[in-house]
Parts: C-alpha cells; sequence; structure tokens
C-alpha cells in the first residue's frame, strides 16, 4: 500500500479521522480484484487470497481507479478490466463505517446455521430498535419459501436498516418462510424490547 501526496485525514462523524488513501495493487489484465463494492461504492467484501486482500478494506470507499473518478459498480469493473500492470485505487477510509460494517457483518456462528450461504451476496445481522415518533415502515411478502422486504417508507426504521428485495432469513434465532410468520415474530420482539 502506498500514500499518495493528497492523502488527507480529515474529521467527519464523531471525530474519527477519514483519509483519503491511494492504493497500488499490482495486477495483470483481467486479474479478479477480490473486492466487491455496494452501490455507493463502498466495500463490502474482500475475499481471502486475492490481490485486495490485506489492502483494501470493507468499508473503503473507492473514488478513482488509475486517475479515473468511479461512477458505479459497473463503471468499477469496466475500468478494471483493461488495467496493465497495477491499479492504483484512490480510496476515502473511515474507520467508523468500518467498524460498523464489520459489525454488521459478523454474524453469530449460531445465527449462521440458518443461512444457505450464496456467492454475490451479503449476509448482515440487523437489529431494529424502536424510536419514538418513527414507523417501522416495513412491508414483507413471501416467495419461494422467502420472506422478502418488498417496501421500506421512507424515512423509517426500516428505511435505515434494510432495502426493497432484502431476504429475512430468521427473527430472533427462528427460521422464516412465511410472511404472517414472520410478521408475528417481529411484532411480538418488538412488543418486548
Amino acid at each position: 500500500m502506498s500514500a499518495g501526496p493528497n492523502d488527507s485525514p480529515e474529521l467527519k462523524e464523531g471525530c474519527a479521522p477519514v483519509k483519503t488513501i491511494t492504493i497500488t495493487i499490482p495486477m495483470e489484465e483481467g486479474d479478479p480484484i477480490g473486492a466487491t463494492p455496494n452501490e455507493r461504492m463502498v466495500i463490502v467484501k474482500v475475499q481471502p487470497n486475492t490481490l485486495s486482500d490485506g489492502k483494501i478494506q470493507i468499508g473503503d470507499k473507492i473514488l478513482t481507479l488509475n486517475g479515473a473518478i468511479v461512477k458505479d459498480p459497473n463503471h468499477f469493473y469496466n475500468l478494471l478490466r483493461f488495467v496493465r500492470n497495477e491499479a492504483s485505487i484512490t480510496v476515502e477510509r473511515d474507520d467508523n463505517r468500518s467498524q460498523k460494517m464489520h459489525g454488521k457483518i459478523m454474524i453469530p456462528a449460531d445465527r449462521m446455521r440458518n443461512i444457505q450461504n450464496r456467492d454475490g451476496y451479503l449476509y448482515f445481522l440487523a437489529t431494529v430498535n424502536l424510536q419514538e415518533g418513527k414507523k417501522l415502515g416495513l412491508g414483507i411478502r413471501h416467495f419461494q419459501n422467502r420472506v422478502l422486504v418488498s417496501k421500506c417508507e421512507p424515512g423509517s426504521i426500516s428505511d435505515e436498516i434494510l432495502k426493497i428485495g432484502d431476504h429475512v432469513c430468521d427473527v430472533q434465532q427462528i427460521v422464516v418462510t412465511d410472511k404472517d410468520v414472520c410478521r408475528r415474530l417481529l411484532v411480538t420482539s418488538l412488543q418486548e424490547s
């Protein structure tokens, strides 16, 4: 990892330093990078034993690749196809964001048994806390023995945690495959808290 002259810590959210750093990764044309960004270009997964492992971190926000401003994941992957010798990736590194994302991603082993892990999907443990004056704002439906998020009202609690299309695997460690069972478990657990 190398740091460039424009690498600068600045303060954001709760006075945690946010740094802009440039990471140099030697690679050949077509090599897989091993890092997966979300639609906001924040890294959500780094595969072990890949070019990114130990260099790019979960929570890093990709800004540029070899000097080109990266617009979205498709643009990033298209730019990677033409990299020769090395990729110079400028990222915004926010320790707070990284810690929060690691907390979401780390699912306890006893909960992992409820998940049929598939490549290409991000799994996280969502904790819903009721807030005074805020609605849950969650709509769910079932499809092929899965409970899917069908609605997240803007400004609601669910809007901060989930997005449409998310699959609810379990509620309070009870596997859910039916929306009515899921709804009942959600209501019961929220009333108890």
